[in-house]
């Protein structure tokens, strides 16, 4: 067996691994994971990672970990991709359908908040950008590959145990915004190849969702407005960004 084809059975043996451990966590919490079992459950996902990667012997840099040489510019050109996303889908969307007040997160328990917020980022951007897209796409192309990874990705954040608690509209929704970010970060790793703008935007638009004390109501438009979002996006990430591939 070629390397590729054994690099695509991790890939998959790997997803089943962190879908089968988000699921078992889903079921027993019933309701939103805490910062300590998130914690945790990153790290897991993390050393799993780690060990197929020194596993394949291959640098990090295989992977996308590593600091491009106008890594400021990746950082900042994620940062205000993920304000122009919070714009667009929390601000604008509720200044045409209103808001309603999230949970709000004390303000002792912040640090905390980010520190796991980074690793959720981190662990989600190595495990699905760096490992699955990458391997993927070597042994079939992008457009598979990011097909592919995105769907793993939305399957791994959607908490199937919980299905029974949601609307059928609201569950749709759902996981097609999942498959949206997870597309929209696939293609940011494959503009620069390198994960520092995937792993930005994705914990900057988490903390800006989690810290946030207002959202937009949930109608039967949030799709439309996380489209438009992703859509323009795109657009910005064309201009601003050089294709490093």
């Amino acid at each position: 067996m070629s390397n590729v084809h054994v690099r695509v059975n991790r890939c998959f043996l790997l997803f089943f691994f962190v879908f089968g451990l988000s699921q078992v966590i889903y079921f027993f919490t019933a309701s939103e994971v805490n910062d300590a079992v998130n914690l945790i459950v990153n790290i897991i996902y993390v050393s799993a990672f780690a060990v197929l990667v020194k596993k394949e012997g291959l640098g990090l840099r295989e992977y996308g970990l590593y600091w491009p040489r106008n890594y400021e510019k990746h950082i900042f050109t994620a940062v205000l991709l993920a304000f122009v996303y919070f714009f667009v889908t929390v601000f604008l969307a509720g200044t045409l359908i209103g808001f309603q007040a999230s949970p709000s997160t004390p303000f002792s328990s912040v640090p905390l908040e980010i520190i796991v917020t980074l690793l959720v980022a981190f662990a989600g951007e190595s495990i699905f950008r760096g490992y699955i897209q990458g391997s993927l796409a070597e042994a079939y192309g992008f457009p598979l590959a990011l097909s592919l990874s995105s769907l793993m990705f939305s399957l791994h954040r959607f908490p199937l145990p919980l299905i029974g608690s949601f609307h059928l509209i609201s569950g749709i929704d759902t996981a097609i915004s999942l498959f949206l970010m997870a597309s929209f970060l696939g293609f940011f790793f494959e503009r620069t190849m390198n994960l520092v703008g995937p792993v930005t935007f994705h914990a900057v638009v988490l903390l800006l969702l989690q810290l946030t004390p207002l959202a937009a109501i949930k109608t039967e438009y949030a799709l439309f407005f996380d489209v438009i979002a992703y859509i323009f996006l795109i657009i910005l990430l064309r201009v601003v960004v050089v294709n490093e591939t």
